[in-house]
């Protein structure tokens, strides 16, 4: 017996397709790079995923604006939210002159009440400042925390605006100003901070962790010259990749030919991609063996073993 297939409108095919076209791209396994019911396409994870500990902002992230020219002791932080339950390894915050003086990290729970404080120590002039917890406090998926930190002679950094709108990581999401009363707190002497202003971000962040457990140590997946490479460029720069995110503060390279001393160079660091580079000084000389060595710690302070390799430079005598 033959048995007829429903006929369609022509105008229904279209619709048809689209959803299955997103039954498709909703599949596991597949991309979040789909099509959503509007049929506006979806940006994709970016590429490396994420890896924990992490921060809200990585080490290559920067305020846009100088220090506030505040010079009263002044408390302020951030509101943020993880989306699994986890620790809080630590509290990280972007230093700049003329911030001095004692800093110290503290937890907070939204209404006020203190969880837990770390002092920082053995602080870098500039940049990114990290304070580990020796007991990690315990975070609840989902609710809403504060992590600031005490700027003893004010000098603060504060990106006006920085907080309008929300910033995700990871697991981690600093809410938009709008939705959670006001985001980028501050309070004046010490104590909650709990009064904002302008949607300010004040560049503190937690560093978070699904578990207790200090570790692994980074790793390199990937380098720049190859270990055992041959004929490199003179005018080189190295570089190397490593599988989770590593404080800058803690990366060393020591590059050097025979029994000669370091030859110095200027290092960077681009957090998103988890990528070093160093680039000499002055060209290195031709035909000659060079070591390499690369030591760093990740951003819950578990140090890498040194890594060491050898290339060998083009040209040399003929």
């Amino acid at each position: 017996m033959n048995i007829p297939w429903p006929r369609l409108r022509t105008a229904t095919i279209p619709i048809v397709l689209a959803l299955l076209f997103a039954l498709l791209a909703a599949a596991p396994g597949t991309s979040r790079a789909a099509v959503d019911p509007q049929g506006v396409g979806v940006e994709a994870d970016p590429l490396p995923p994420v890896s924990c500990p992490c921060a809200l902002w990585t080490s290559s992230d920067e305020p846009v604006s100088g220090a506030d020219q505040d010079t009263v002791a002044t408390e302020v932080g951030v509101k943020f939210r993880v989306d699994r339950p986890g620790f809080l390894v630590g509290i990280r915050f972007w230093k700049v002159y003329p911030n001095t003086g004692r800093h110290t990290g503290t937890l907070w729970s939204e209404t006020g009440q203190r969880l837990a404080s770390v002092q920082f120590t053995d602080e870098s002039e500039t940049g990114w400042q990290q304070a580990n917890f020796t007991a990690l406090p315990a975070l609840a998926a989902n609710t809403t925390y504060v992590v600031s930190y005490q700027a003893s002679n004010g000098g603060y950094s504060a990106d006006q605006g920085g907080l309008t709108t929300a910033h995700s990581r990871g697991p981690l999401t600093a809410p938009a100003s709008a939705d959670i009363g006001g985001n980028g707190v501050y309070a004046y002497g010490t104590g909650f901070p709990n009064s904002t202003w302008n949607d300010t971000n004040y560049w503190v962040t937690p560093v978070f962790n699904t578990t207790n457990d200090s570790g692994p140590a980074p790793e390199i997946f990937e380098q720049s010259p190859k270990p055992g490479e041959v004929s490199v460029p003179v005018d080189t720069n190295l570089s190397a990749a490593f599988d989770r995110e590593v404080r800058y503060s803690t990366i060393r390279w020591h590059l050097f030919k025979g029994e000669a001393g370091d030859i110095s160079g200027a290092t960077s660091y681009d957090g998103a991609s988890r990528t070093v580079r160093f680039n000499p000084t002055a060209d290195l000389a031709a035909g000659y063996v060079y070591q390499v060595r690369l030591s760093a710690d990740s951003i819950d302070g578990t140090p890498m073993p040194t890594k060491s390799w050898y290339f060998t430079t083009a040209g040399g005598p003929q």
